[in-house]
């Protein structure tokens, strides 16, 4: 990439689960955290079940955005504002765009799913001592994107249709899960997986990351929230009978975990556990970062141009 400079940026991504703001100084070596907000609005459950976001939840985005850019305002800081599943598969997503872009003055640059990989990519792997081959997944509410690297190179971009919020969807999920519930998601994260297109391996993946708030959550069951951990194959499945043994509010009460998070993370982990499988890997690094991150360094190095070089 090219050689950054000191930015200060807003990065703003409207996921299926979260509206979730960064605001961070960067150099392009390093991450200074000035503000971080979210807001659980799960855009995905709307877009799962009718297709469409409804009037409400298009408000309350609205609104988000509209706070988003003053608290940009008052650091100073570029506001840049991304959209991903939600956005790509929503039939009224447009409303969403326009409404921002006149009402607010803010234009939301919707993803395709490989612009979205390669941010998460970026962001998941910063700083972090990578071998040669690897494999970085960024598991989200309603698509999962994951990146295969060989000999220090991106070889390949798989795009899956699925992500914890739409996998609910699929199999029916309660709360608590049952084990009906939890075998019909299994059979079709194996259709998904199936009709995929995966690459060819020289040499397969040795180390595998993990992005996203489907991972952090389960970590916490586990490990009370310490970044950098390893998510195993136990601790997956001891994520799934967590959920079909106790009901998601005892779960975020117990473990610290908002409510609307603590009914996701083990179709998260079910996903996760696939990745595993599908690339015989014994665990996955848990990255602190993410797509945000990913943006506001794109944007340091490339400014206006950040999007351009997205290109694979």
């Amino acid at each position: 990439m090219k050689i950054a400079e000191t930015v200060t940026v807003g990065a703003v991504d409207i996921g299926s689960n979260t509206v979730h703001l960064v605001i961070a100084r960067t150099d392009g070596t390093e991450i200074e955290i000035l503000e971080d907000q979210k807001e659980m609005a799960r855009l995905g459950d709307d877009v799962s079940y009718q297709g469409e976001i409804s009037p409400p939840k298009l408000e309350l985005t609205m609104n988000l955005l509209k706070n988003y850019r003053q608290l940009s305002d008052n650091r100073n800081a570029h506001l840049v504002v991304t959209g991903t599943e939600p956005l790509r598969a929503a039939r009224n997503s447009i409303k969403l765009v326009q409404r921002a872009r006149e009402e607010l003055g803010i234009n939301i640059n919707v993803l395709s799913q490989p612009e979205e990989a390669i941010l998460s990519f970026r962001g998941a792997t910063f700083n972090i001592n990578l071998p040669s081959h690897f494999v970085m997944a960024d598991v989200g509410g309603g698509s999962t994107e994951i990146v295969v690297v060989n000999f220090h190179q991106i070889q390949s971009i798989i795009k899956l249709p699925v992500g914890s919020i739409k996998l609910r969807a699929l199999c029916n999920a309660g709360d608590p899960l049952t084990q009906a519930q939890v075998h019909a998601a299994q059979f079709r994260l194996g259709e998904i997986f199936g009709a995929a297109q995966w690459p060819r391996l020289p040499l397969g993946p040795n180390f595998g990351i993990v992005a996203g708030g489907n991972a952090k959550a389960v970590t916490r069951l586990f490990n009370r929230g310490r970044r950098g951990d390893f998510l195993r194959s136990a601790e997956l499945l001891g994520a799934v009978n967590l959920a079909m043994s106790k009901s998601s509010e005892q779960i975020a009460q117990e473990y610290n975990l908002v409510a609307s998070r603590a009914q996701t993370f083990s179709t998260g982990a079910l996903i996760i556990h696939a990745i595993m499988d599908k690339f015989k890997l014994n665990s996955m690094l848990v990255s602190r970062y993410g797509i945000r991150e990913g943006l506001l360094l794109s944007y340091a190095h490339f400014h206006e141009g950040w999007r351009d070089s997205l290109a694979v």
